[in-house]
């Protein structure tokens, strides 16, 4: 039990982010609030400031014409929808008296500091957003506070996987129905990323190291040649028996695994390109391949160990099965405990945006609805 409760601590939700929201409201205007939540408002100028860095997180990910009309509709529907989830879990963390310990507090703190180059520079970011430390302080501490006691609740509710429900999982992800077409839901994704990490544990793999010479695909022959040459006085370096992994370290554009001196990790077959797959496998462990050329530039290889293909035993995919068994039970869990607080809770919503789950008031005002009773 000790292990599933660390697995389920893991779970607790809560992110901090370098500038949490300021303290919640609690005598709302109706021409600034967008909601309430058993009375407490959920101002304008609160959502719009997670609104635009929501949006700004987004526009380094998503083109310009993805980010449509549509797009920011269900976007600030779901950014309210989650601001209305905080807002009841900040409330039933401090009805129930919840406790952020002062460790972990400041923990937190000194993260979000080490985001900037200085102090000075956190604190113009919290002036920035009208906030002194204190301010910021308190809503780490609640949102800890909401981890704590979301912590203790699916401890609580969850229990470990039996071993019937283990094995039931591990006959699912050996059929190969589990791989067949696009999953319908996220469980069966979740399922699909379970059964492809059962199976790197045992398909053929290759651990190895590489050095990268980035081409673009529209380079020109002159760009070409240049990291030709580079890569060729690079493989006569290792030659003549020079470190590969100081080589990889001070050459390779995969600045990922140059740091780590080229050092990439397994991988089975079909995980890269044909031609980087195809010298990775007829490589013999120790030998350096010659300059492998595909979509992404020039490589240099280096096989450092193979494990042939294995059969997968019940006993090698438990640890995996019970963790994901657990996880699973502590989201839904997680989802059932908001539903039950959305359920008793008195929600008012403005008049143009879509209805959450919640127990309606008797009337509301004419610039805002009640909530729908029913999820």
């Amino acid at each position: 039990m000790k292990q599933l409760n660390k697995k389920i601590y893991l779970l607790a939700f809560i992110v901090i982010a370098v500038l949490a929201a300021p303290a919640f409201s609690a005598a709302p205007e109706p021409v600034d609030s967008l909601a309430t939540v058993n009375g407490e408002a959920i101002r304008q100028a609160e959502f719009d400031k997670d609104w635009a860095a929501f949006a700004a997180v987004k526009k380094q990910t998503l083109k310009p014409e993805q980010m449509t009309a549509r797009w920011e509709a269900a976007g600030k529907q779901i950014l309210l929808n989650d601001l209305v989830v905080q807002r009841l879990l900040q409330q039933e963390a401090k009805k129930r008296g919840a406790v952020a310990a002062k460790k972990d507090v400041d923990a937190a703190l000194q993260k979000a500091k080490a985001r900037f180059k200085t102090e000075e520079d956190f604190q113009k970011a919290l002036a920035k957003d009208k906030l002194t430390q204190m301010q910021f302080q308190e809503s780490i501490e609640a949102q800890l506070r909401v981890a704590a006691m979301t912590d203790a609740i699916i401890k609580e509710r969850v229990k470990a996987p039996s071993e019937e429900q283990a094995r039931r999982l591990f006959d699912l992800v050996q059929s190969s129905a589990v791989f067949a077409g696009k999953p319908k839901d996220a469980r069966e994704a979740d399922i699909q990323t379970l059964a492809r990490q059962l199976t790197l544990r045992t398909a053929e793999r290759v651990r190895f190291q590489h050095i990268l010479f980035k081409v673009d695909p529209k380079a020109t022959a002159e760009q070409s040649a240049a990291a030709a040459k580079k890569a060729g006085e690079v493989k006569a370096k290792l030659d003549k028996g020079e470190d590969f992994a100081e080589l990889a370290k001070q050459y390779s554009d995969d600045k990922a695994t140059g740091q780590r001196g080229g050092e990439a990790g397994y991988f089975v077959r079909g995980q890269m390109v044909k031609e980087f797959d195809d010298a990775l496998f007829t490589l013999p462990v120790g030998v350096i391949s010659g300059v492998v050329k595909t979509k992404l530039g020039l490589h240099i290889i280096r096989v450092e160990e193979k494990k042939i293909a294995t059969a997968l035993t019940y006993e090698d995919a438990k640890p995996l099965l019970s963790d994901f068994l657990v996880r699973t039970a502590a989201a839904e869990e997680y989802s059932r405990f908001v539903d039950e607080l959305k359920k008793s809770a008195v929600i008012y919503l403005r008049a143009n945006f879509a209805p959450l789950p919640a127990k309606a008031p008797p009337a509301a005002t004419k610039d805002a609805k009640p909530a729908a009773a029913k999820p």
